[in-house]
């Protein structure tokens, strides 16, 4: 506070010059104006600072968390530059075939799965479950997709099916004694099919951080279950994982994003899912498609994903799915296995992960946005698409790609959704797509 007393003792004192004085008093007053004002409260808040692009220290942090506006964010996991800073090949994609020939009898008389026998497989699942592995035969004479079923037993007594199923592609091969692709399914006999849908679907929610009782016990042992799997399938597994875990918490989420209507039993679920590995990136899960244009012609391969309408799905890789109930092993999915090929393209450079951000943005730009939008992952993976050679025939291929993973709550998506872009050109591949 200024003393009034000094104020008025120094305007009437007589000694001096008056404007001389008036002037001082008059800045002293400015002067504590100006000292309370700073102390006092603020009614401005603070400006937020908006951007569209990745600064180069956290592409070699991997990592980028800001705001691109007030609906639109960014916390997203990303792919190092030094993983690609000498350029990536891509491949011409083979089917994944059995060795042994022959038709069908003879074949699941004497059946492999990823080329490995019956001793071999169960001597793998020991590592997981120690128990005892024994076919049954079944659809012999079901040429175009023969199938066998299998029984596991535990040394514990519990029990496991198997449901195991080839491609033949008479139509592609002109004979049924090759076999192609091998899906191999096993279920605990008392599992809930129900929850384990469940919490393979989480890995499109929005539930990262949600763990149960039994999850860091899983992630500990990550190694041993990731060596199995290499066993199992004869494929080297990517060290990368995804871990989903169903709770109370993350059930009503999942129940929330992905209208599946799941009635949680209060059992704890965790999902293990391995990728396989192309020059130690992983090999996406998702589907691109290819509109075969008017003066191509897809090859005998291509044909069979087709629906009739020159629109071809992706010959993709699954994920191998592991799922846990209570920390105890009650499902193995591994599905659709190909190859990799010869080399379609050398060493390419691989586009700034930037270029993928800004196209994303510009996807949304045209959108008005209710509920907020998070990119949850910009990386660098392979997945499978397709090129047209010189004679126009379009041939299935594995090429590397930017995938960019956004959380959206608007009902159009309601799940993690990507967006796909050549790794060379920045070519849009696909929106909104959703993994299988």
């Amino acid at each position: 506070m200024v003393d009034e007393d000094l104020l008025t003792q120094n305007l009437s004192d007589g000694e001096g010059c008056p404007m001389k004085k008036i002037k001082q008093i008059l800045c002293i007053i400015c002067v504590l104006s100006l000292l309370t004002g700073c102390g006092g409260k603020q009614n401005k808040t603070e400006k937020k600072t908006y951007r569209q692009e990745l600064s180069e220290e956290e592409m070699s942090n991997g990592h980028a968390s800001f705001d691109i506006d007030d609906k639109f964010k960014v916390d997203a996991d990303l792919t190092k530059p030094e993983v690609y800073k000498d350029g990536m090949k891509s491949y011409y994609m083979n089917q994944y075939k059995e060795k042994i020939k022959g038709t069908s009898k003879k074949f699941t008389d004497n059946p492999t799965v990823f080329n490995r026998t019956q001793k071999e497989m169960e001597k793998t699942l020991n590592r997981l479950i120690p128990g005892k592995l024994s076919w049954k035969k079944i659809n012999r004479n079901y040429k175009n997709e023969p199938v066998i079923e299998g029984t596991y037993k535990s040394d514990d007594g519990d029990k496991y099916k198997m449901h195991i199923v080839w491609d033949t592609y008479n139509n592609v091969t002109g004979n049924s004694d090759t076999y192609f692709c091998p899906s191999f399914y096993m279920l605990g006999e008392k599992s809930d099919k129900e929850h384990i849908s469940a919490v393979i679907s989480g890995l499109q929610a929005d539930i990262d951080d949600i763990k149960t009782d039994y999850t860091n016990m899983i992630e500990k042992n990550v190694g041993t279950y990731k060596k199995a799997v290499e066993e199992l399938t004869g494929r080297k597994i990517n060290d990368e994982y995804r871990m989903c875990s169903l709770n109370a918490k993350s059930a009503k989420i999942i129940n929330d994003t992905q209208n599946i209507e799941l009635k949680y039993n209060g059992k704890q679920y965790d999902l293990l899912a391995f990728y396989k590995d192309v020059d130690n990136l992983k090999f996406s899960d998702i589907d691109p498609g290819y509109q075969v244009k008017a003066d191509e012609k897809p090859d005998k391969w291509a044909k069979t994903t087709s629906a009739g309408n020159d629109h071809l799905s992706s010959m993709y890789d699954t994920s191998v799915y592991l799922v846990f109930c209570e920390g105890k092993l009650e499902y193995i999915e591994a599905d659709s296995f190909r190859e990799t090929g010869s080399v379609y393209k050398n060493e390419q450079k691989i586009i700034s992960p930037n270029k993928a951000l800004k196209e994303v943005i510009k996807f949304y730009e045209k959108k008005l946005l209710v509920d907020e939008v998070k990119i949850k992952s910009i990386e660098l993976q392979y997945a499978a698409y397709y090129t047209s050679d010189s004679s126009k025939t379009v041939k299935p291929v594995i090429t590397p790609v930017w995938l960019v993973g956004v959380y959206d709550n608007e009902e159009s998506i309601e799940r993690i959704a990507y967006f796909c872009y050549d790794g060379y050109t920045g070519e849009c591949y696909g929106n909104e797509i959703i993994p299988w």
